[in-house]
């Protein structure tokens, strides 16, 4: 659930992105330039991981994950705690532990009540620093604050 709740804020993120960066689009061009930053994106269909994230808001003109980083030094950490979730939660939606067991990055680590409490501090962490990441990056492009 907390990777749902978090791949949620992370489309709407996006969204509302894209949607300040059309404002002052040719309408005729509207669709053309929203197909282009929003279709086949990553999270619509798949976990909010790293490698998904960085694909999604890269379309936005900007590198994500060294913007991201670059705010905080515990950001890199963090996304790796971002990761080791989204495994876990492949693991447990899928029923599917071989990974688990033979991936040393997730040998030793339980889904358990303390560790959702690191990841959920995790990405409530990330999610600020993507937010401020995002109101940057579009002030600078539009020249007018996003939200």
């Amino acid at each position: 659930m907390l990777s749902s709740h978090f791949q949620q804020f992370c489309r709407d993120l996006h969204t509302e992105a894209v949607d300040h960066l059309l404002r002052g689009v040719d309408p005729a061009l509207l669709p053309i330039v929203q197909a282009a930053l929003t279709s086949e994106r990553k999270l619509d269909r798949g976990n909010p991981t790293p490698g998904n994230l960085g694909s999604d808001f890269g379309r936005l003109g900007m590198t994500f994950w060294p913007s991201v980083n670059a705010l905080h030094r515990g950001n890199a950490a963090r996304g790796r705690r971002l990761e080791l979730m989204g495994y876990w939660r492949n693991a447990i939606a899928h029923q599917d532990f071989r990974r688990v067991v033979t991936d040393p990055l997730l040998r030793g680590t339980r889904p358990d009540l303390p560790t959702d409490r690191i990841w959920r501090r995790a990405i409530a962490q990330l999610a600020a620093g993507m937010d401020r990441v995002m109101y940057v990056k579009l002030c600078t492009t539009n020249a007018r604050p996003p939200w």
